[in-house]
């Protein structure tokens, strides 16, 4: 077929590049669901096992609420004067002065989380002996109570080593009411993965580190290195098994596209922050069809950055001898898409294949010049783009 007849079965915008980087999982196969269900797996078992040691006093990496200040304790009263002696007469017994009152107490602080007690007030001093007079003792000034301490910031609690689960409770200023923080977290941290709404947010598009740090940022949770890459390794396995088990397939729109495009003499490229991504176009026997591929292991080989950093569609735009600007990215992920803006592509398309309230939109405000269902849509003369608005 002459390139130039080729060319004119896909629509205008991909008519304007010369190269196209696209995403592997899904936008060429349909493993996302496999990654999306091993995500769900591993984090779930994570959290649950996070539960069990919560409810047994283990610990989890919370701020603790900051006890209120205690009140201060009020300053004990001043003791009497001890009472003056009586002149003594020729031979007469000189009296003593009569004994200084002692000062009252000074009153407790208020207690904040664990607070100091107020001091006790000092006593009043003897009254002194007579002399000619004598004179009473000075007054015992009773001494002031403590000042309540501030209650104590609850420490950091932390999965697994170091210092395990405080309490959960926060004392309110001057009135002392509590309040359960621990019950307000629950709710929030133990939510279970969801499967297109978290998938979509914080792993679609990232590596697996990336991916087990930002959901367990997104809950509050410890992303510590060893906690991240525990679950990522779980997370692993469990793809592995499904990917064994199940197998996964090209979407029958995207293969008519790059047929199309290969058709036209357009350069393709796949790339892909997933190690597995070799092996996926291989098993949906689509890896011949493209002229290069960034996959995990070269993004780690090179230390690209990843996504929403760009570095991996340039380095696939590089190998396929073009700029970023006479190149289209094809991307399903937030970041994805948001990685072909940053790095100046002629053209970015979003695949939306949930076709969720809100998933379109979302492509679009992180970058997408073009969002479609499937990619077919960019066929010209399939009709598809016609009984669905075409891309949007």
């Amino acid at each position: 077929m002459d390139p130039r007849t080729a060319r004119s079965t896909v629509v205008p915008a991909l008519r304007a590049v010369r190269a196209v980087v696209l995403d592997t999982d899904g936008v060429v196969t349909d493993s996302a669901r496999l990654h999306a269900a091993a995500w769900k797996a591993a984090f779930d078992a994570y959290l649950r096992d996070l539960a069990a040691t919560t409810a047994e006093g283990g610990g989890i990496a919370w701020a603790g609420g900051v006890g209120g200040t205690g009140t201060a304790g009020v300053t004990g009263a001043v003791g009497e004067d001890g009472g003056t002696g009586e002149d003594a007469g020729t031979g007469g017994t000189i009296k003593d002065g009569g004994t200084g009152g002692t000062g009252a107490v000074g009153a407790d602080g208020g207690i904040g989380e664990d607070t100091g007690t107020g001091g006790d007030g000092g006593t009043g001093g003897d009254g002194g002996t007579g002399g000619d007079r004598g004179t009473g003792g000075d007054r015992g000034t009773g001494g002031d109570g403590r000042t309540g301490g501030d209650g104590g910031t609850g420490g950091d609690r932390r999965t697994g080593g170091g210092r395990e689960i405080g309490g959960d409770r926060e004392i309110g200023g001057d009135r002392g009411v509590e309040r359960d923080l621990g019950a307000e977290r629950d709710a929030a941290w133990a939510r279970p993965f969801d499967e297109v709404d978290d998938y979509l947010r914080y792993v679609d598009g990232r590596s697996r580190l990336d991916g087990a740090a930002g959901f367990l940022a997104s809950r509050g949770l410890p992303a510590t290195e060893r906690v991240v890459a525990a679950v990522a390794a779980d997370k692993e396995r469990r793809f592995t098994e499904r990917l064994r088990e199940r197998g996964v397939d090209a979407y029958p729109g995207t293969v008519r596209l790059l047929r199309a495009l290969r058709g036209a003499g357009v350069p393709l490229a796949a790339a892909s922050a997933s190690r597995h991504a070799r092996e996926l176009l291989e098993r949906a026997e689509v890896l011949d069809m493209f002229d290069a591929l960034v996959d995990g292991d070269e993004a780690a080989r090179l230390r690209l950055p990843g996504k929403p950093d760009p570095a991996l569609f340039l380095e696939a735009a590089r190998r396929l001898a073009e700029p970023p600007e006479a190149c289209a990215v094809v991307e399903d992920a937030l970041a994805g898409v948001e990685a072909g803006r940053r790095g100046g592509f002629g053209l970015v398309v979003g695949v939306d294949r949930t076709g969720g309230p809100g998933t379109g939109d979302a492509l679009r405000r992180h970058g997408a010049d073009v969002v479609v269902r499937d990619l077919a849509e960019l066929i010209a003369d399939t009709g598809i783009g016609a009984a669905e608005g075409g891309p949007s």
